[in-house]
This record gives structure tokens, C-alpha cells and sequence, in this order.
């Protein structure tokens, strides 16, 4: 059976709640929106979902939930798709992931690979150590988590 979501639509979803959750709902509506994104980050069923789930993600620490269990929820939901790739999903998106749930105090939901950093030597980060590079970004809280994955 098809997915009802496409890709471009699952992103197009994500970026419409960020609009309207950072305008303000009420906490029902709040609790609809992620409940919403959180089927059809599941429903995408393709790998590519990471980067668009890592998004949504981004949105619970940018306009907190009201309901804190309906928030931890949507990171449970998240984490269990990109964990169903993780053959298929990237470092960087596994060192954002930590940082995320991390930061949203569930760190301890990421099973199933082994998820810590890669070894110094090892890490696709390595050529960079030691040497200075520019970022920039509209988004601080951003620049703070891509300093996390580089350092």
C-alpha cells in the first residue's frame, strides 16, 4: 500500500506547523499538529525522512508543547523512524538526533545502535579538528548544535 504522504508534502507539513505553532494555538491544537506530523513522518516510509523528522524535532525545542507527555511522545515516534533506517541514515543525523533528544531531556530513547560518537580517528569531523571554520545561520540554536557535531 502507498504511503498517503509524499516527501515534498511531509516537509511542506512540517514547515506550515512550524508557521502556525510559532503564531500560537491553544494546547488542543498544539497537541492535533504533532499528532499529525508525528503520522506522516511514520507514514513517509522512506529513509529520506530523516532530515524532514530532524526538522520536526527542531520545532518541539523552538515552540515548546504545552503538554509535556504529548511532547515526549512525538520524540519517542521520531526517534523510532529514523531509527527503523539507521542502516540508511548518516552520523551527522544520528550526532543531531542525540543533540535533540538530549536537549529535550530523552537521550536515553535512542536504542538499538550503537550511538555514541565515532572514535577520533574514525570520525568523518577529524579533518576538521584543529582548524577554524566559519558558520552561519539565522537559527543560534542551530549554530550551537552543528558546533556540538564539528567539535
Amino acid at each position: 500500500m502507498a504511503s498517503p504522504y509524499t516527501l515534498p508534502q511531509v516537509a511542506a507539513l512540517v514547515r506550515i506547523a512550524q508557521a502556525r505553532l510559532e503564531l500560537g494555538v491553544s494546547m488542543l491544537e498544539y497537541v492535533d499538529t504533532i499528532r499529525h506530523l508525528a503520522s506522516a513522518i511514520q507514514a513517509a516510509e522512506s529513509p529520506s525522512v530523516a532530515d524532514i523528522a530532524l526538522e520536526a524535532l527542531e520545532i518541539t525545542i523552538t515552540a515548546p508543547c504545552p503538554d509535556v507527555r504529548e511532547r515526549e511522545q512525538f520524540v519517542i515516534q521520531v526517534i523510532t523512524v529514523i531509527q527503523r533506517w539507521y542502516t540508511r541514515i548518516g552520523e551527522a543525523q544520528f550526532a543531531l538526533l542525540r543533540s535533540l533528544s538530549g536537549e529535550l531531556g530523552l537521550e536515553g530513547a535512542i536504542r538499538g545502535r550503537e550511538l555514541e560518537a565515532s572514535s577520533d580517528e574514525h570520525s568523518e569531523w577529524a579533518a576538521l579538528r584543529g582548524k577554524r571554520i566559519g558558520m552561519y545561520s539565522l537559527q543560534e540554536s542551530a549554530l550551537r548544535r552543528a558546533a556540538k557535531v564539528v567539535s
